[in-house]
């Protein structure tokens, strides 16, 4: 699991945070200085989403050449963003790995008239989606940040939807399933 994580705005792809908090202010520029670069973007969102990926499944899923993708890889590897390794599953490849988790937040506003509806109603698309994701990824436990960006919806979204689920409310009003189709756990770690 990565270990930094970046909010940003679904609407305007603006960074909103950066977590953990105390991270140093190079790691900090670089993230933004590359978030910047619509390619270098496009390759950290496509990380966040997929996991791993291979150079050439990433240059088709973004639709650019090999040559553009490994030299924003190149780059993105030099900070310490990322990282690669050769694979010889099937054949020799390079697989990416980001070292940072992009998830997708709405803007305070909307966040906060969100939650003041949660329980209310239920967004079932958001639903359906998470619920999809989780089951596609069953083999292992994610957080709200992860689904947030395997499923591109907005973590306070991710959130609410998940939360739902111990609404006596929400629960009551919509034909949710009687039982949880996840497994629930939250964690928490002190501060070093």
């Amino acid at each position: 699991m990565s270990s930094i994580c970046t909010y940003y705005d679904a609407d305007t792809n603006n960074i909103l945070d950066i977590i953990p908090h105390e991270l140093d202010d190079e790691t900090k520029a670089n993230i933004s200085l590359f978030w910047q670069q619509p390619i270098s973007q496009k390759i950290l969102k496509a990380l966040s989403t997929k996991g791993s990926m291979t150079i050439t499944t990433l240059a088709q899923e973004l639709g650019h050449s090999v040559s553009t993708i490994h030299e924003n890889i190149k780059k993105l590897e030099q900070k310490k963003l990322i990282s690669t390794e050769i694979s010889y599953e099937k054949k020799k490849q390079r697989v990416i790995t980001s070292h940072i988790l992009f998830a997708t937040k709405s803007p305070r506003f909307k966040e906060s008239l969100s939650r003041f509806f949660q329980g209310l109603w239920i967004n079932s698309k958001d639903t359906n989606d998470i619920i999809s994701y989780l089951q596609k990824h069953s083999e292992k436990k994610h957080t709200a940040e992860q689904i947030s960006a395997g499923t591109n919806i907005p973590i306070h979204r991710v959130e609410i939807a998940l939360s739902n689920w111990d609404s006596i409310i929400t629960r009551g009003v919509s034909q949710m399933n009687k039982e949880q189709p996840f497994i629930k756990e939250v964690t928490y770690q002190a501060k070093l």
